[in-house]
């Protein structure tokens, strides 16, 4: 209950390194208030693809996989 009880009422400390878009868009996708929480709308996914955080995305290479992965892990 403790845990629940934090993610209810507790702010959460942003690291500094972070930049202004960064914590902007985890602000908007933490938010509190499921009403109010960025891609809570009927824009969905939508939403989100339009903040200013991801506007060096082109999501239609990204979803015929034409961006490589920055980051291929080894299992």
């Amino acid at each position: 209950m403790k845990l629940f009880d934090s993610i209810i009422s507790d702010e959460i400390d942003y690291p500094q390194f972070l930049s202004s878009k960064s914590e902007d868009i985890m602000k908007k996708l933490l938010c509190k208030d499921p009403e109010n929480r960025l891609g809570s709308s009927q824009r969905d996914a939508d939403e989100i693809k339009a903040e200013s955080f991801f506007d060096q995305i082109v999501w239609s290479d990204l979803l015929e996989k034409k961006i490589p992965a920055p980051v291929i892990p080894i299992v």
